[in-house]
């Protein structure tokens, strides 16, 4: 009865909702390689629409063998355009370390217990206030840090790869610049026609 008297929840919250419960009932192999996947394709739309629009963006994130087709280097661009923080940034990276230890051993017991991976997840940090310590998550398994971290990192770029679509890189008129002749550039330019004219003659 008290359900039914709640408002209906808001699509971002429920959109969380389904995360939480998709990696919540995914083994811990599944549920790390899973939430990179996550992220890393919220990174893709990000990039989308922030660069300039066109076959080129297109080309360098979704094309085979594209310059900008894994996490590793969605991020690292991301990051360099400053369109995540440096917190989100470390904390990707992290994660995508922890999704490569997944994908990559091949033990049925490898879980985010491994001393190396229950490690990476206590040094996920952009979820943390800054009055928070160790101290504060201590309690917490290496699991419920790693999906802190996701789900924070995911509801926090929400609204980016919209609000990006209004920082869109646009088309630049070079025309101007390339033919504002200076004092060297006339010389350059002289230069240019007495080797064209010495070109055609040979």
């Amino acid at each position: 009865m008290l359900d039914e008297q709640l408002p209906p929840k808001p699509a971002t919250l429920q959109a969380i909702d389904e995360i939480i419960d998709e990696i919540g009932a995914e083994t811990d192999r599944g549920a790390a390689i899973f939430a990179a996947s996550l992220l890393d394709e919220k990174l893709k739309r990000i990039l989308s629409n922030f660069l300039l629009a066109g076959p080129a963006a297109k080309n360098l994130l979704s094309q085979s063998n594209a310059p900008l087709g894994t996490f590793s280097s969605r991020m690292n661009l991301a990051a360099a355009l400053a369109l995540i923080t440096e917190e989100e940034y470390k904390d990707c990276d992290i994660i995508r370390r922890i999704r490569n230890d997944f994908a990559h051993k091949f033990e049925l017991s490898f879980s985010f217990e491994n001393e190396r991976v229950s490690t990476l997840c206590r040094n996920l940090l952009s979820f943390r206030l800054p009055e928070e310590t160790d101290e504060t998550y201590k309690k917490y398994s290496a699991r419920r840090l790693f999906l802190i971290a996701v789900v924070y990192i995911q509801w926090s770029w929400r609204k980016r790869e919209e609000h990006v679509l209004n920082m869109r890189i646009k088309p630049i008129d070079w025309n101007p610049i390339t033919w504002s002749y200076g004092e060297d550039e006339k010389h350059v330019g002289l230069h240019i026609e007495e080797w064209s004219k010495k070109h055609k003659k040979n």
